[in-house]
């Protein structure tokens, strides 16, 4: 999944190379959980209206605006990882926040404004009073699209006004699939022992085509608003809840250590096998029509070792 971040900035009268002077994580208190919270992929716009794309993220965090990972920038701007960029934000409405927004004017100095964020169909919507800092540095609209939430319900509670109803949660079908696999070589006469680890997501992936209940390619089917494809995975996490009774966790690794034999074979197939568990649910959408969602998600996964002639 593709999520985007436009950062809309006009930058006059600079050149050469521009260090971020913002502070840092650790130098930033933190505040309380947001609904807000989550991770964001970002792109520059220039005050040519050129495009600059990068692979970089930003994250809301504890009151916080930080940077996640910075690449794609070349030379021009010398952002870090952990950097700070805004604090202290607060829910002032039903979809409004405001807090401190740190902008680092021409003269490479730190200056404090205002950020205002507004929340408007799954988009956060923010604009900054930067321009009273340094007219030669203007932050107009920030657009925040599709995060990975750190809290899809606590958002989806707070701010979706999505009006599903009649969820009906079809029985539990696991099945196996093949995730990864490796060749390994030992030396005849020779015993070794290999660890391998593998990390699992436990994401719970949905799609309108039921092709997601055979195979691990759930990037299909027509694409869902936002706020109903939270509001379907909420229901479904609640349930596999449930099933499993435990509480669904982001991820988790599985280690595994094997012992290979050269002088019973001197070529092994190491092999990935997750388990995944589909289902499909029915409910009724906002003009009460009947629809149907297939889903899959990853409960564990299990290394199998086979000997090769």
């Amino acid at each position: 999944m593709k999520y985007k971040l436009l950062l809309f900035v006009i930058i006059s009268s600079l050149s050469g190379c521009i260090e971020m002077q913002q502070p840092k994580e650790n130098e930033v208190l933190p505040g309380p959980d947001l609904p807000i919270d989550g991770v964001w992929d970002m792109i520059v716009i220039n005050q040519d209206g050129n495009r600059i794309d990068s692979e970089s993220r930003f994250k809301f965090s504890k009151s916080r605006l930080i940077v996640e990972e910075i690449q794609g920038f070349g030379d021009k701007y010398l952002l870090d990882k952990g950097q700070v960029f805004a604090k202290d934000i607060v829910k002032t409405g039903k979809d409004s926040y405001k807090g401190v927004f740190f902008i680092t004017t021409s003269e490479s100095k730190l200056c404090e404004c205002e950020i205002f964020i507004e929340v408007k169909n799954n988009t956060l919507i923010c604009k900054t009073t930067g321009k009273k800092c340094d007219k030669a540095v203007m932050y107009t609209d920030l657009i925040f699209e599709n995060p990975v939430f750190e809290n899809p319900d606590l958002f989806s509670s707070t701010h979706n006004d999505t009006k599903l109803s009649g969820f009906k949660i079809s029985p539990l079908t696991e099945i196996k699939v093949r995730a990864s696999s490796e060749i390994q070589k030992v030396s005849k006469g020779s015993k070794i022992e290999i660890e391998r680890n593998r990390m699992i997501q436990y994401q719970i992936n949905i799609s309108t085509d039921n092709s997601i209940l055979r195979s691990t390619n759930y990037k299909i089917g027509a694409k869902l608003p936002k706020a109903i494809e939270l509001e379907i995975q909420k229901n479904i996490k609640n349930k596999l809840e449930q099933v499993l009774g435990k509480a669904i966790t982001l991820k988790e690794e599985y280690k595994v250590k094997v012992s290979l034999d050269g002088n019973e074979s001197e070529r092994y197939n190491l092999i990935w096998y997750d388990k995944l568990k589909t289902g499909s649910v029915e409910y009724l959408d906002t003009d009460k029509k009947k629809k149907v969602i297939y889903f899959q998600f990853p409960v564990s996964t299990e290394l199998e070792v086979n000997k090769l002639e």
